[in-house]
């Protein structure tokens, strides 16, 4: 699943590099970008990531982190 999340997240930025200390907030410098990029990660799958966790998430691990969480 970790790879599939890191894929999914290099797809839509593709000239970054991603590994799970990469910053959230350095992929996505705008709101919409960021909420674009859970959007496909919640479609692809399959999980619906809580408001709350969206805001205490800073880095690429928190949201692999999160995931499993939310697929257990």
């Amino acid at each position: 699943m970790e790879e599939e999340i890191k894929s999914l997240i290099r797809k839509g930025f593709p000239d970054r590099e991603v590994d799970e200390q990469t910053s959230l907030s350095d992929l996505a410098q705008d709101s919409f970008a960021r909420i674009e990029m859970l959007m496909d990660i919640e479609q692809s799958i399959g999980v619906r990531i809580p408001e709350e966790d969206i805001l205490e998430m800073d880095t690429v691990g928190d949201l692999i982190a999160v995931v499993r969480r939310l697929k257990k």
